[in-house]
């Protein structure tokens, strides 16, 4: 056998790296999370403001502040909100530093298809429906000027995004958003504040909540309010969830309260006790990972309901 066939033979046989699609990366960069026993939604609401492209100065929107939650978990160095895309990072004379990794958003695309039925005249009729696809986004902790010019551009740039999203007073932003969640006491049967416990009982479409000194903080009973509100949706009389194991609904009890506590500005902290959660969700996650996308979708929804649409 010839030199060159012997380099060609291994190269053959050369096994191929294995890389995961994006949709198993975020659910694996979760399960990592879990495993650290860290709850990455379960973080103190910057002052700083909320995720958002430090370019545009857009707000990531629908569930992709939960998934930038998950990367920004396992990056300890991420201080800040904000992100771009490689191609507008290169746009102005910037690029990703080497090694650096990307977070994952999802971007909703509009698809078309033929239907099989005809329309009065005889000619095709077509359908829609809303599909996604994932995009990777850089923090600007991990982006670098390739010289003076565009580092001082940049820092610029982040310097005018946080000093654009200054807080308002402690006690106004609470109060606006007790008064705009609590809305949602009109939509159920019955709110009983007092007990030791917070729960949804679904058979008499109640909530129950300690009352609010009861908690550390006003925010603790804000974000404890806005779990069990994302519970009273899954009613059959509104978004009727159904089927869902209790590990599973109560990661979309999860993440939607994450949602509603992105939206009103407040932390989602609270005093609970989510081991068992951590350790519930990780067996899950490994034998579904479709199971985070449903979930992600549902909390969205249920955000939605709660509080409005962005």
């Amino acid at each position: 056998m010839t030199t060159m066939n012997v380099k060609l033979n291994a190269k053959l046989n050369a096994k191929k790296p294995i890389y995961a699609k994006p949709e198993e990366a975020i659910v694996n960069d979760l399960i990592q999370a879990l495993e650290n026993g860290v709850t990455p939604w379960r973080k103190e609401w910057t002052v700083k403001g909320g995720f958002r492209n430090v370019l545009t100065g857009n707000i990531y929107k629908g569930s992709n502040p939960a998934l930038l939650c998950i990367k920004s978990a396992l990056n300890n160095h991420w201080h800040l909100p904000l992100f771009m895309g490689a191609g507008q990072a290169k746009s102005m004379g910037c690029l990703p530093k080497k090694g650096s990794k990307s977070a994952r958003i999802m971007q909703p695309l509009q698809r078309s298809f033929e239907l099989k039925e005809k329309d009065e005249k005889g000619e095709s009729q077509y359908g829609s429906y809303m599909a996604y696809k994932c995009v990777p986004v850089f923090n600007v902790a991990d982006i670098r000027g390739l010289d003076d010019e565009s580092e001082k551009k940049l820092n610029e740039l982040i310097d005018k995004a946080v000093l654009t999203a200054k807080p308002r007073e402690l006690d106004v932003r609470v109060k606006e958003a007790h008064d705009r969640l609590f809305q949602w006491e009109e939509q159920i049967k019955t709110l009983v504040k007092g007990g030791d416990r917070a729960y949804y009982r679904e058979s008499s479409d109640e909530i129950v909540i300690p009352k609010r000194y009861n908690f550390k903080n006003d925010e603790s009973y804000i974000s404890t309010f806005a779990h069990e509100a994302v519970h009273s949706t899954k009613h059959k009389t509104r978004l009727d969830r159904k089927d869902l194991t209790y590990a599973n609904e109560e990661l979309v009890a999860e993440i939607g309260a994450y949602l509603i506590c992105n939206r009103l500005h407040i932390s989602n902290l609270d005093v609970q006790n989510h081991a068992a959660y951590l350790q519930a969700w990780c067996p899950m996650l490994k034998s579904d990972p479709k199971i985070l996308f449903k979930s992600l979708a549902n909390a969205s929804k249920a955000a939605d309901m709660v509080i409005g649409e962005q």
